[in-house]
């Protein structure tokens, strides 16, 4: 069985073409294939094969496709080729059936070829490589933003190996043969100012004077008009080889103007938050992550996604991750905040932001998103870099921001953004009762913590143990050393824990508010059911039962609740019981607050 997905989808087996039936059916084996070896969860499924508004069926539905696409596919050696996980499914191919593991396989030997000083065979491989694109990566598919990400990664990379290629066929002495593709790769890269000076190089090298020099100045136009640049040094050395009548010189080896590259590595990370305590194991998660990543031979963005309520503390783990791993990014560190989850940023603003970070003045940049894109993803091709993507709001404000090559990108979000493949999804609860203790100590002191133990293990249990709602708590406490601790204490058990936990512009509640206001009605009536239900132990059945809903609608709105950071996934459950979910005790007030209030949707 061969699979085909750099160009449109196609499947050929023994006999002949496979016809896959069915756009869903389709787009479900394109997710698979561009996602081969690894477990794709089934949420992620559905927000690529129905991005607007899923049927209830939805689930169903994907268990039909994957049983229908099982049989066309037989196995991968004695097992099932598309097995199932429990709420995910994996795809197993190798390098001999899927064109893009054999394009990866093709490339890492040609640069490997070429760093061994043999051009001949890096051409070739690299040529060979190349020849297996079709056109577009799955073109004539409706795809999610988050799989145009992956595509738009898997073209840069095409536009990485291309350059390489060029170069190696003009050590070759092949100078006159790559002209048409170099015209035809600054069509589509007319920022890239080492394509200019290949071209320019190489219509030299046969004599053609003048098209050389037409070269130069149409790159300088390009660069001038449209990013407000002036060349770089290296095509300036190659105009003065033409104009002199000079030996043409070394084709340059930098994807990007040079006039734009950073004269240092960009460090944009802001200082770790004052009294991060805890997150531990997904501290060390992230860590390992990031290490696979630099061990791994292909080049592939990683991306580590973390989720979870609001005031969970995602921004403080993310920066905390980003600043222990600064030693393995020395070519820098870029952060944006997005703004997701009040007033979200503009994708083109927050590009801006990201590319300031390499010394560009933002009047100088693209005015267009494309533009910036353009440059942004040049920019960071051969590069590694730490990319953190701050409180995102959604799948569109996240994909022109994914980088190519083998940078590494931490982002969070307050909803779980199933349509942005990650390579880990880690959803953050509240600390342990030790942890927030410690982060009230913090703030407060060993001696006020110690002097009544009674009444700060009341606070954080208030609390709910969200590093936002003590934070709020301890900072109170903070203003008003000579009180004692049990004033807080007794005030937030009287029933007004979200009056109490507010302090200058920092609110629960306003957090609480916009993710609540967000959701449909149904699902807002949903979240202000739990008010009367255990929030240690939420299941579907009891939900249905106190909304007269079956219990597969209690399920999807519980899980709409969860990709929306309003609700804790918590057990699996075992078999013939029901999935367990927990509310923290802060938003179980939230929802007592609401439970009279008619739906505002």
């Amino acid at each position: 069985m061969k699979f085909q997905i750099l160009g449109p989808l196609e499947l050929v087996a023994d006999d002949g073409p496979v016809r896959i039936r069915g756009l869903r059916r389709q787009l479900l084996l394109a997710n698979m294939l561009i996602n081969v070896g690894q477990v794709v969860p089934v949420e992620r499924l559905v927000d690529s094969l129905w991005p607007d508004d899923p049927p209830p069926s939805a689930v169903e539905n994907i268990r039909t496709y994957v049983c229908e696409l099982r049989s066309q596919l037989k196995t991968h050696g004695d097992r099932p080729r598309l097995e199932t996980y429990p709420h995910a499914y994996r795809l197993e191919a190798d390098a001999e059936e899927l064109d893009v593991l054999r394009f990866s396989a093709l490339v890492a030997a040609g640069e490997e070829a070429l760093r061994q000083g043999d051009s001949a065979a890096g051409a070739e491989l690299l040529g060979e490589a190349l020849r297996l694109w079709r056109g577009t990566p799955l073109a004539g598919l409706e795809l999610n933003p988050g799989m145009e990400a992956r595509v738009a990664a898997l073209e840069e990379r095409r536009r990485s190996v291309e350059s390489k290629w060029i170069k190696a066929r003009l050590a070759l002495g092949e100078h006159g043969d790559v002209v048409p593709n170099l015209r035809t790769m600054i069509y589509e890269r007319p920022l890239d100012e080492s394509l200019w000076c290949m071209l320019a190089s190489a219509l030299h090298s046969v004599g053609r004077r003048e098209e050389a020099l037409a070269a130069c100045s149409d790159a300088r136009t390009a660069l001038v008009e449209r990013l407000g640049l002036e060349p770089g040094p290296d095509l300036k050395q190659v105009q003065r080889a033409v104009l002199n009548g000079d030996e043409p010189v070394e084709p340059p080896g930098q994807a990007v103007p040079a006039a734009a590259a950073p004269a240092v590595a960009p460090s944009q990370l802001p200082g770790v938050c004052p009294g991060f305590v805890g997150r531990d194991e997904e501290l060390r998660r992230i860590a390992e992550l990031i290490a696979e990543s630099e061990a791994r031979a292909e080049d592939r963005v990683t991306v580590i996604a973390l989720h979870g309520p609001p005031g969970v503390g995602k921004s403080a783990t993310a920066l905390a991750a980003a600043t222990a791993a600064k030693p393995a990014f020395p070519e820098g560190q870029l952060y944006v905040q997005l703004g997701g989850s009040t007033d979200p940023v503009a994708p083109v603003d927050a590009l801006g932001t990201l590319l300031s970070g390499f010394g560009s003045a933002v009047e100088h940049l693209p005015r267009s998103l494309e533009g910036r894109c353009s440059l942004y993803r040049s920019l960071l091709a051969d590069r590694r870099m730490l990319v953190v993507l701050n409180d995102a709001a959604d799948c569109e404000q996240l994909a022109p921001l994914m980088p190519a090559g083998r940078s590494v990108v931490i982002l969070t979000s307050r909803r779980w953004l199933a349509g942005t493949p990650a390579d880990a999804n880690i959803q953050l609860g509240p600390l342990s009762s030790t942890e927030s203790l410690d982060m009230l100590r913090g703030m407060v002191g060993d001696a006020r913590v110690d002097s009544d133990a009674e009444s700060a293990e009341a606070i954080a249990d208030e609390c709910g143990h969200m590093p936002l709602a003590v934070h709020v708590a301890g900072s109170r406490l903070s203003a008003l050393p000579e009180h004692p601790l049990r004033f807080l204490a007794d005030r937030l058990s009287q029933g007004r824990v979200l009056d109490e936990l507010s302090v200058d512009d920092l609110s629960v509640r306003d957090r609480y508010d916009t993710s609540y206001h967000s959701l449909d009605e149904e699902s807002q009536r949903c979240f202000r059911t739990l008010s009367s239900l255990d929030p240690h132990v939420v299941t579907a059945p009891a939900v249905a039962d106190r909304l007269g809903v079956s219990v597969h609608t209690a399920d999807r709105l519980l899980e709409q609740l969860v990709r929306q950071g309003l609700l804790i996934s918590c057990t699996g459950g075992a078999a013939g019981e029901a999935v367990e979910y927990r509310l923290p005790q802060v938003l179980h007030a939230y929802a007592g607050e609401l439970a009279d209030e008619p739906a505002t949707a």
